[in-house]
């Protein structure tokens, strides 16, 4: 008898570089099975929007605003959020579910 796998999509630092984080994401979206999930990792957007990056490559997201799409794209809206690290290099890891 085979078991049903729920796949996982993991991503971590790569948010920042999608030219459109909604079109990304539902594309995830749509992959995933019911029950699979998705992780994404980044860096505080306060702490990183200090730093010298070029905001033509850089967008940068607060954690509020990756929850709102992901509920947005259609994910269950009980996500859940880890933060870790100093406040000069904190990082964020959010989950959600299909």
């Amino acid at each position: 008898m085979r078991t049903a796998i729920s796949i996982r999509v993991y991503s971590l630092n790569t948010i920042y570089f999608w030219p459109d984080p909604n079109e990304c994401l539902g594309k995830i979206y749509r992959i995933l099975k019911p029950g699979g999930s998705m992780v994404l990792a980044f860096g505080d957007k306060d702490e990183l929007e200090q730093r010298s990056f070029s905001p033509e490559i850089f967008r940068f997201y607060s954690v509020d605003e990756v929850k709102e799409m992901l509920i947005r794209i259609g994910f269950n809206d009980d996500i859940s959020r880890s933060s870790r690290g100093s406040k000069a290099h904190k990082c964020h890891c959010v989950k959600a579910v299909k």
